[in-house]
Formats: C-alpha cells, sequence, structure tokens
C-alpha cells in the first residue's frame, strides 16, 4: 500500500513541518531528512516510524526553523568566578599588588565564560517536532489503511463477480455436455453414413 501523511506546526516562534511517504515493501526501509540540530534525533525518529508504520519504503522530512535567530548562548559560572577572584584577591594581598585587575583576570580564567551553539529552547524544539512528526507518520497510517480498504472491497467484489459465474457455469454444465454429446452423436452417425461400404462394388 503507499501512503501519505503530512503535519505541520506554527507559532510566534518557529515553524515546523513533517512530511511522510511511504510505498509498500517486505521490511521496513527508511530515508530521514532532519535538520542538522537534530542529528541526534536520527535513531529515535527512525525507530518511531517504524512503529507506527511496521514495514515498508518510507520517506520521511522534517524542516524546522525558528523565527528569531539565535546566537551562541554565553553562560557565566558564577561560583567558579567567585572562587577566581578570591585567590587572586588573597594572593594580591600577599605581595601587595593592587587588585584593579581581578576581576578581568578571574573573568578570563578557564571554564569561567562558556558558549553553546545550542539554541536554549532546544528541549521543546524537539517535543514540537516529535508531536509533528507523529502526527504525520498517524495520517501517513490511515491514508495505508483507507487505501488497503478500497483495495479490499475492489478484491471482494471481484471474488463475487467470480462466484456468481461459477454459478452460471454449474447451472448450465449439465445441459451444455449433454448438447456436446448429441452434437457428437450426430457427427460419427454422418461421418459412418458418408463412409458407408457399398456391398455390390466389393464382388
Amino acid at each position: 500500500m503507499t501512503g501519505y501523511g503530512k503535519s505541520d506546526y506554527q507559532d510566534e516562534w518557529l515553524r515546523a513541518s513533517a512530511e511522510v511517504k511511504s510505498i509498500n515493501a517486505k521490511h521496513a526501509d527508511i530515508s530521514l531528512r532532519l535538520p542538522k540540530a537534530f542529528a541526534a534525533q536520527e535513531i529515535a525518529w527512525k525507530n518511531l516510524a517504524i512503529a507506527c508504520l511496521e514495514r515498508g519504503k518510507i520517506a520521511l522530512s522534517v524542516t524546522y526553523e525558528r523565527k528569531d535567530a539565535t546566537l551562541p548562548q554565553t553562560y557565566i559560572n558564577q561560583a567558579l568566578f567567585k572562587d577566581y577572584y578570591r585567590v587572586l584577591q588573597s594572593l594580591a594581598q600577599e605581595v601587595g599588588a593592587s587588585s584593579q585587575a581581578l576581576f578581568q583576570l578571574a573573568m578570563q580564567a578557564p571554564e569561567v565564560i562558556t558558549k553553546s551553539d545550542q539554541d536554549p529552547g532546544y528541549e521543546d524544539d524537539q517535543q514540537v517536532l516529535e508531536k509533528v512528526i507523529r502526527a504525520a507518520l498517524q495520517q501517513c497510517d490511515q491514508s495505508r489503511r483507507t487505501e488497503g480498504a478500497v483495495l479490499a472491497n475492489k478484491l471482494l467484489g471481484y471474488l463475487q463477480i467470480i462466484k456468481e459465474g461459477l454459478e452460471k457455469v454449474e447451472e448450465l454444465d449439465p445441459v451444455r455436455s449433454q448438447a456436446v454429446r448429441e452434437k457428437l452423436k450426430t457427427g460419427v452417425k454422418t461421418l459412418i453414413a458418408a463412409h458407408a461400404i457399398d456391398e455390390n462394388r466389393m464382388e
């Protein structure tokens, strides 16, 4: 059975879409196109497709777009910054050095400032995408079931025609057999009569 499903989602922050196409096959063969940001979900979403559709050659395409352009997120480890600052301040006091540059030094210390390319709303967006994918898969499954029901009805119709034809054959067969038998007898008699031996010619 072939199947098709599509689901869309849109709010003030993001737009997402999932499209599923499938054709009949003995086993599950899944082609998955995902946004790069969600590449880590490939196996999980392939398994979701198998769970929903079970088998077939399946093409699943997912698109995703955030309306707010996101920049790398900056995080400050405040506890680590304070530790560095206290240590530097203590050392400055011990040696009688100026403490004016301690803030900058502590901020530049390792792991105090970190950046992440991952969107802070990644997990929420992932849940939205999964819902969109699931809806498209369910729509595709329903599409296949509908096509299967139509095909089943056609096959039942063909079976009914065959059954009615067989009943007519069974009804007409005795009459036809008798007619064929009589026709053969007549043909044989005609053939024998046409080749009857002339006794006078045998003398």
